[in-house]
């Protein structure tokens, strides 16, 4: 959470704030407040530390985002396994131009699973396309963890079946 402000990370440009309600408690990283940005600027908000993914794990990134991206704006979750020379995405997680929750909260995931027993680093990048006000996102509740099972679906004969055996 950013709770606590983004003592967790590295924040070129992101802010700590509680200016609209958050996802989850009171605070979330919001990538500037300022009301213009330098022409094709960008603002990466980088996690401290690495982090190892163990082995056989089946590990996913989920964040709550609000915001809105226009022109040729974009936000982007990426990771690098050297140390921030190089910095793939995860697309799963990608916003584009047209992307405006209003006043509401998506949840926005990523699978880190081809990247278990290694360390990583992960951040968060926003670009502003023409520095005008093309984009303005926030993030909260940002969680690293095992993925929960999948859920299978069932035929109605087998809820029939169960039905049955519970007498219903």
């Amino acid at each position: 959470s950013f709770e606590s402000g983004l003592s967790n990370w590295i924040s070129a440009g992101w802010i700590a704030s509680d200016a609209i309600a958050a996802k989850e408690g009171t605070s979330y990283a919001w990538d500037t407040d300022q009301e213009r940005l330098a022409p094709d600027s960008h603002q990466a908000l980088t996690l401290a530390r690495p982090i190892v993914l163990p082995a056989g794990s089946n590990v996913q990134v989920t964040f709550s985002v609000n915001g809105i991206m226009t022109g040729g704006s974009w936000f982007r979750l990426q990771y690098s396994q050297d140390d921030g020379l190089s910095w793939p995405e995860l697309g799963t997680a990608n916003l584009d131009a047209g992307f405006n929750t209003g006043a509401n909260w998506s949840r926005l995931q990523a699978s880190l699973a081809s990247l278990a027993g290694k360390t990583v680093r992960l951040r968060l990048i926003s670009h502003s396309d023409n520095g005008a006000r093309a984009e303005d996102i926030r993030v909260d509740k940002l969680t690293i963890a095992e993925m929960p099972a999948a859920v299978s679906a069932v035929t109605p004969e087998q809820l029939f079946r169960l039905d049955a055996r519970i007498g219903l």
